[in-house]
């Protein structure tokens, strides 16, 4: 699970994938466009990568996208706070309010909806946010997380 905003890094994971021929599910948070919209640039991305390199191109169902862009990009949600205090609390995993942590609120989704096997999240940053948001009583208790 990856948080998907420009599209890359998940396109990145689709033409890895298709080129180690591994059958991950591949599945994008999408914090900022419309879930087509992602999938279409994601798709087109990891072709051209894969073109690139001389690998194969991914199939066109590898890559899953969920919409979490919850109330707009850029702004928090719910569902992003839940996740992000979770992390901190349980892993000392600090995610950036309006991005990582709504990635994480999908990993959460798919766990509590049967997910089996292990899942991977992929961190993409954010950390000076995540404890900037800490430091301004982003926790129960006031201290952050």
């Amino acid at each position: 699970v990856v948080a998907v905003g420009s599209c890359g890094t998940l396109a990145g994971l689709a033409a890895g994938a298709a080129w180690l021929g591994v059958g991950w599910r591949l599945v994008g948070a999408a914090v900022s466009r419309e879930p087509e919209e992602c999938r279409a640039r994601t798709t087109e991305l990891a072709r051209a990568c894969a073109e690139l390199v001389g690998g194969p191109p991914p199939a066109p169902d590898l890559v899953e996208i969920v919409d979490a862009r919850g109330p707009g990009y850029g702004l928090p949600s719910e569902e992003g706070r839940r996740a992000a205090e979770l992390a901190a609390r349980t892993e000392g995993l600090f995610l950036d309010p309006t991005f990582t942590a709504k990635a994480m609120g999908v990993l959460l989704a798919l766990v509590r909806d049967g997910l089996e096997g292990p899942a991977v999240f992929v961190h993409t940053g954010g950390e000076v946010e995540a404890v900037a948001a800490a430091g301004e009583g982003g926790g129960r208790d006031g201290r952050g997380p």
